[in-house]
């Protein structure tokens, strides 16, 4: 018996790492369905050049059959570039339909995909996602940028372009984007969905809580048995 049930636990850990998937890894539309009138959309990965287009070819197949559109996010960014072009077709969805862009429970949003997040008229985020900001990143090399107090005035601007225009833009707090600003000067920055609620940064406008049904119904657990008064939650 205990054979199996150690079975059962290793079968469902290697299904939830497979749902989860690879914030980092080659970027895809994992899932595109119609759902109680809501086109649901996933991105799984980076950023990559056929982002846009793959948005843009869902929502021409549905557009007179639904009411709204969901895109939920899993991804470690990529270039600025895809962040234009997929911008641009979220919002001709927006013209016509709802937007809600999401950050589920135990997903990512970092660096560039932070900016598509924000094109979501509605913003969900699970309490325990995962946000990442940087300063943007450059290319050594580039022209006029050999050197390095160069590169540095170069890249603040550039970065100061991003916040303009994809933060101020989407009504984010001016208290926390002074707060994103001075971090970014000397540090990267982590932030949970949590953080981003509790702070009314403004860049999540509703959460996601950390119960989640399960469709095999209830399991009758003794109280305290096993932690005692330190259990938490």
């Amino acid at each position: 018996m205990l054979k199996l049930m150690t079975a059962a636990v290793v079968l469902l850990l290697g299904a939830s790492q497979v749902l989860a998937g690879d914030p980092c890894g080659p970027g895809h539309m994992r899932t595109a369905k119609v759902q109680s009138g809501v086109l649901e959309l996933r991105w799984e990965g980076r950023l990559a050049d056929q982002m846009s287009g793959d948005i843009a070819a869902e929502y021409d197949r549905s557009k007179k059959y639904i009411s709204a559109v969901s895109l939920s996010l899993h991804s470690c960014g990529g270039s600025l570039l895809y962040v234009q072009r997929v911008v641009s077709v979220l919002e001709q969805i927006k013209a016509a339909h709802e937007l809600v862009t999401v950050v589920d429970r135990g997903a990512t949003c970092a660096s560039a995909c932070v900016p598509i997040f924000l094109a979501g008229k509605r913003r969900a985020a699970a309490l325990t996602s995962a946000f990442y900001f940087h300063p943007v990143v450059m290319q050594l090399g580039d022209p006029g940028t050999d050197e390095a107090g160069e590169r540095m005035r170069v890249r603040a601007e550039l970065t100061d372009d991003v916040l303009t225009r994809y933060f101020v833009s989407a009504g984010i707090s001016e208290d926390w984007l002074q707060y994103l600003r001075r971090s970014l000067r000397t540090h990267d920055l982590w932030q949970s969905g949590r953080d981003l609620w509790e702070s009314k940064s403004g860049i999540v406008t509703e959460t996601i809580d950390n119960l989640e049904p399960r469709e095999y119904g209830p399991v009758d657990l003794p109280t305290g048995t096993i932690c005692g008064v330190k259990c938490r939650g």
